[in-house]
């Protein structure tokens, strides 16, 4: 797979741009826009379920769920009956349920012994992240239930 820079693509053209974030680099040649979101809808409440401006220039909008939808219409970023609402799901979850992830193979490539409990923390960005509220707190507990990082001693 090639990676290309967002001036490259500029210049290139495409079917279709999938993002999952708001901002889209500029493709300006008729490049389908396609968002399909990140996280969980409803996540935080207001912060990102109902977004301040317009979300008309996307060619399609991928919701997890009627409830983000919802909120999208209710806040004005898009009209009820916009032919670019699909309700999709969850579809980035696949991987994690349909048995192709083999767990001690995982873990022995990062350095973790497949016996021991492991706990995945993957803390959002924002500042309303977990991280922000309790990370440390949460690290010191787990580390006292004997869940160790990679290149800690046992």
């Amino acid at each position: 797979m090639a990676i290309i820079t967002p001036r490259q693509a500029a210049l290139k053209k495409f079917d279709a741009y999938l993002a999952a974030d708001f901002i889209w680099a500029k493709l300006p040649r008729g490049t389908n826009r396609i968002q399909t979101f990140h996280g969980v809808a409803g996540k935080y409440g207001n912060v990102y379920d109902r977004p301040e401006r317009s979300l008309r220039e996307w060619d399609r909008l991928f919701f997890i769920n009627q409830r983000r939808l919802n909120n999208f219409v209710a806040a004005g970023a898009i009209d009820p009956d916009s032919p670019a609402i699909r309700l999709v799901g969850m579809p980035k979850a696949d991987c994690l349920v349909d048995g192709s992830l083999q767990r001690d193979a995982i873990l022995e490539s990062l350095g973790f012994d497949p016996s021991r409990r492991t706990v995945l923390y993957a803390p959002t960005w924002t500042p309303y992240s977990s991280l922000n509220a309790m990370g440390e707190e949460l690290v010191d507990k787990l580390a006292l239930c004997g869940v160790l990082c990679p290149g800690q001693a046992a």
